[in-house]
């Protein structure tokens, strides 16, 4: 069942290009997580937006509608779903981003833009009208999505 807009799919074709990516996790314990962090950071340099240990903080808002379909389709492995969320950094708004995350089979990806504290306050606040006037892709494509499946 196709759960989005015919029209609106062909727009997001044609302006919002994902590159996928192959994305695996795996559960290890305590020791084998030092063991391979200190090999690694012989070749890896610490993320930039970390802290002296190269660790940080991210704090999300997901999206979703009224049926809680992102989330039931995430525990349920549907291979074909997407999230919208909202993430700060090390606990600052100073740097707000509005990210998509798709999965199409095993390829990921993520897709995001950087909105202003007012921008993410309005979205709160259920007013997305400035999105329209905007040329980015993204908003675009969130603002339509928030439209027709009616997220919260």
């Amino acid at each position: 069942m196709n759960r989005y807009n015919t029209s609106l799919d062909s727009f997001k074709k044609e302006k919002v290009k994902d590159n996928y990516r192959h994305e695996f996790k795996y559960y290890i314990n305590y020791f084998e997580y030092e063991k391979l962090k200190r090999r690694l950071s012989f070749c890896l340099d610490k993320d930039k937006f970390g802290d002296k240990f190269g660790n940080y903080h991210i704090r999300s808002l997901y999206f979703d509608d009224a049926n809680n379909t992102a989330l039931y389709e995430k525990q349920a492995g549907v291979l074909s779903r997407k999230k919208y969320r909202i993430r700060i950094y090390n606990l600052s708004d100073s740097i707000i981003k509005l990210e998509r995350k798709s999965r199409n089979g095993q390829f990921i990806s993520k897709k995001s833009v950087s909105i202003t504290k007012n921008q993410y306050k309005n979205i709160i606040n259920g007013d997305i009208s400035f999105m329209l006037e905007s040329q980015n892709s993204l908003l675009l494509e969130f603002y339509y999505d928030m439209r027709s499946n009616f997220y919260k």
